[in-house]
């Protein structure tokens, strides 16, 4: 930590290039505990130059999202991607607030149960094609991601907006007339917790979310 701390702060001479760094990007949890960090250290943002950051390979939850934004002071780029798929990549549009794909691959929402387009606004199957030379070694063709998005329809940038729901592996699927037609996700659970005004957290000792966190000496959460 104590490396990332003098790196932010050092002042760089480099002709044509800023003299010190102005964004930050990584996982989102190594963001978010570095951030964690920084804060019960007690280090002020001030001294450091950071403009915006960039987050990916998990879900940026509102929580997450609102800490590491107040503490910097700076915009969270929200980034989607697989790394099993080539070109599948997506960007958080500060806009409309949901994600637009880079034009590297063919994107595909359908239904949960059968191959038919998603009607506007319906949460659905990504299916995602790979485009060439991207996937020329390996190439991948309509694969089925495990990850349910929604259409939003059209951005007022002109591009197509999806939001992402959630994962095959995090959701419980409920019986609806005899059929698995609804589905709670981990993500509806918890932001519906988050609007009771009764609800707070409780600290589980059998958690440690910033394995990091013991090797500095600091408790775990």
């Amino acid at each position: 930590m104590s490396a990332a701390i003098t790196l932010l702060r050092k002042r760089f001479a480099f002709s044509g290039y800023s003299a010190h760094i102005e964004h930050i990007s990584g996982p989102v949890n190594l963001v978010y505990a570095f951030t964690t960090l920084l804060k019960e250290a007690a280090i002020e943002p001030s001294e450091f130059h950071i403009k915006a950051l960039a987050c990916w390979g998990d879900r940026l939850g509102r929580d997450i999202r609102e800490g590491i934004e107040t503490y910097w002071n700076a915009p969270v780029t929200d980034i989607f991607g697989l790394s099993e798929a080539p070109g599948v990549a997506a960007i958080g549009c500060p806009e409309c607030g949901g994600l637009h794909f880079l034009p590297t691959a063919h994107i595909e929402i359908l239904e949960m149960e059968a191959n038919n387009p998603v009607k506007a606004g319906a949460p659905g199957r990504l299916i995602v094609t790979s485009f060439y030379p991207l996937a020329r070694l390996i190439p991948v063709i309509r694969y089925d991601t495990g990850d349910f998005l929604c259409d939003n329809g059209w951005c007022a940038n002109g591009e197509r907006s999806f939001r992402f729901v959630a994962r095959n592996e995090d959701v419980v699927w409920l019986p609806v007339h005899g059929e698995r037609s609804l589905f709670v996700s981990a993500r509806a659970i918890e932001e519906a917790i988050r609007c009771l005004p009764g609800a707070r957290r409780e600290q589980d000792d059998r958690l440690n979310y910033l394995g990091l966190r013991t090797k500095l000496g600091k408790p775990k959460y």
